[in-house]
């Protein structure tokens, strides 16, 4: 009856064993990898493409959140990983981090700023502009960077009227409000009506572009996809 009853159980032992073993070495499982949408396809779709060919076995789950929401679910156990901006070292004393790109700024401005027919921008022609910052709940560290910017290599310290909720509530305000934006340039094709998107031209005004990962997670998949990002 033992033997009726295991029948199937016995017949994919083999099977069962390698798969075990597999858990075992951490071959076999699944990677929950936080991300930014908008940097995503820039800097991170090729890195996943080879570890795809080289861990096909792994399951790689995507989960588009802002930068926050990275830092808490990292810290949760949510996310085995999260590609997010580095804004004031909040990530170093808990989590590895690896810099995957230095990504230039950009500013939004009004259609009809005098400044929007510029190709380039500089932060110091910036000074007397009021200035709008996404909330804590999608970016902690922002206003210190953004602080660090304008301080830097405009020689001013900004004049921050508010926060948005969202991208498009910050856009719908430099287009109706005259509010302006400094983002990370991977955001410049997110554009909507009444406003344009122009490149800061200061060398070194730039955002660090990571990926952060638990201390001590060592499988072996998080390992080969740290490899690709090399």
């Amino acid at each position: 009856a033992l033997a009726e009853r295991t029948q199937q159980l016995l017949e994919s032992y083999d099977a069962n064993l390698r798969d075990v073993r597999r858990i075992i070495r951490g071959d076999d499982q699944e990677l929950r990898i936080g991300y930014l949408g908008s940097a995503f396809e820039d800097h991170f779709a090729s890195a996943l493409e080879a570890f795809s060919r080289l861990k096909p076995e792994t399951k790689v789950k995507l989960i588009d959140l802002f930068p926050s929401e990275q830092i808490i679910e990292l810290r949760r156990g949510n996310l085995d990983m999260a590609l997010t901006l580095e804004l004031g070292n909040l990530l170093g004393r808990d989590f590895h981090t690896k810099k995957v790109a230095e990504v230039s700024s950009v500013v939004c401005l009004a259609s009809e700023h005098p400044l929007a027919s510029r190709q380039t921008i500089a932060l110091a022609e910036l000074k007397d502009e009021t200035f709008l910052i996404a909330s804590d709940s999608e970016h902690f560290g922002l206003r210190r960077r953004m602080t660090q910017l304008c301080q830097t290599f405009g020689k001013f310290r900004p004049k921050i009227s508010g926060t948005s909720e969202d991208l498009s509530d910050a856009f719908t305000a430099v287009a109706n409000e005259g509010f302006v934006v400094v983002m990370p340039a991977f955001l410049r094709d997110q554009k909507r009506p009444g406003m344009v998107i122009i490149p800061v031209c200061d060398e070194g005004a730039t955002w660090d572009l990571i990926v952060a990962w638990h201390k001590g997670d060592s499988a072996k998949p998080l390992r080969t996809l740290l490899d690709t990002l090399s």
